[in-house]
Order: structure tokens, then sequence, then C-alpha cells
């Protein structure tokens, strides 16, 4: 550390007292920086790498500090509060279709019309599942309480899909009605990720345009094409044209582009000849 400190100080003509001005301490404690006696604390060491124009990497280590990794996490949650309510309802159409594949999955109705308290069903079979969609800023136990009670319709059981967080009275009360649960928005959050990849993705781009590499952390939809994906089609062998048909002939030219791929002193190959 302190010959880092020492040669970029030299390097502007500065003596240790220049610099001891400018990170405004004292002209021995620069010294014994330089000399190993010590090290710059965190804050000095920020000041040195801005003063010098230093990589936070190369100073932290030297001076044997941690340097905080930024947080690459993805996203934790889906952003469900910013939908309509039209939107939202049919976002959890799709989600409990895709949940259960096999069911048969309708909205029940529309606003204004009887809906049984209910929102959206899926039945299988003679299981019947029913879902509350509520957008709500706040749903505490007594929204709870008024969506059992108004809910009529027959069913093995009964799910409130929230667009926020529950709250603990809401999770508390749930609890004392049988064959009851709240889906909140980080519950459905987490049921989009558990999906196979092909159906989290489409609901995600469906519903929430740009989230795919921030939620699910695939890349989205590039016009530049790998050369897998772009190969792919003319790997069937059943197609008139396909890559999976022997190659005969140019075995000169195909040896050379071999050896070409096998070494990484050149970065270009000419093959002339007729094509």
């Amino acid at each position: 550390m302190g010959i880092l400190v020492k040669g970029e100080r030299e390097k502007r003509g500065w003596d240790q007292a220049d610099l001891a001005k400018r990170m405004g301490v004292t002209q021995q404690t620069v010294s014994r920086w330089e000399k190993g006696d010590s090290r710059p604390k965190q804050d000095d060491l920020s000041k040195l790498i801005d003063l010098f124009s230093g990589e936070d990497y190369e100073w932290f280590t030297k001076a044997r500090y941690e340097l905080d990794e930024p947080d690459t996490s993805l996203s934790p949650y889906l952003p469900v509060q910013n939908l309509s309510a039209e939107n939202f309802e049919l976002f959890c159409r799709d989600l409990v279709q895709s949940i259960n594949p096999d069911a048969d999955v309708h909205r029940y109705g529309t606003q204004g019309s009887n809906q049984d308290g209910i929102d959206l069903y899926a039945q299988e079979a003679n299981i019947v599942l029913d879902y509350q969609c509520k957008r709500h800023k706040q749903f505490g136990a007594a929204g709870v309480r008024a969506a059992v009670k108004k809910t009529t319709l027959k069913a093995k059981h009964h799910y409130l899909l929230l667009s926020r967080m529950a709250t603990g009275l809401a999770r508390k009360e749930i609890r004392r009605h049988r064959n009851w649960t709240i889906w909140d928005k980080e519950d459905i959050s987490a049921k989009v990720r558990q999906l196979p990849n092909d159906m989290s993705i489409r609901l995600v781009d469906t519903y929430f345009p740009g989230k795919r590499k921030s939620f699910l952390g695939v890349d989205a939809p590039s016009p530049w094409l790998s050369a897998e994906d772009y190969f792919m089609p003319f790997l069937d062998r059943l197609k008139l044209f396909s890559h999976g048909w022997n190659i005969v002939g140019r075995s000169k030219e195909l040896e050379q582009l071999r050896e070409f791929e096998n070494q990484s002193t050149s970065q270009t190959i000419i093959l002339s000849g007729r094509g």
C-alpha cells in the first residue's frame, strides 16, 4: 500500500506535505502510510482513490480491506400493484391456468354481475377451486372476513390474491377459516418464478414488458441470434437441405479450417476458390 501511495505522489511531483494538505491529514500520517506502519482509514482511502483516479478494487485490496460487492440480486417482486383491475384479474387467470394446466380456468362473470363472491374458478374433474382478486392498498383482517362472508360458491379451496403485501393481521385471520389461503404480492411473484421457463417468460412478457431480465434473469429477445439458435433449423435430417448431411469433398479446405480453429495466433483465414 505504501509503495502505491508514494508512487502516485511522486508521479505528480508532490512531497509528503503537499499530499497531506490535499488529504487534510498530517505529514506524519502520510509518512506512516508510505512506510507501511499504518494503512489509511476507509474514508481516507476513498479520498486517495478519487485524488489519484485509482481503481477501487486495487486500492482496497492493497490496503487489505474487503470491497463491498454491489447487490446484483434479481427483483424479488413483480409490480402487480401497477396493473389495472382488469389486467390484474386477467394476469391472475393466466397464472392459475399455468399452475393448473389440466384444469378449466375461467373468469366468473364480470364486474356488476352476480359472481357468488369470486372472480375466477378452476375446475378439474369434480374438483373446484375459486379465487378472488383483491387490488387494494390495504387489506387486513376485516377484508378477509368480508371476502369469506361474501363467497357463496362451493369449492374445495378458496384463494385471496392480493396485489399488495398481506398484513400480519390478515395472515392471522385467514388461518381461522378452513380451506382458505392468501397469496399476496410476494407469494404471486414466487409462483411465477416456480413455473417452467416458457410459462414464466410468457406471463412476464405479456403483463410486465421489460421485466424479463430483472425478474427472471433471462435475456430479452434480441435481433442477434446465437450460432446454436441460427443453425438449429438446419439440423433436421428430414428436411431437403440439412446440416446433418455427411460432408463430402473439399477435404483440403476443411482441414485448413480445422487447423485454423485449433490455433490462437491468427484471427483471419482466407480460403480462395469457387463456391
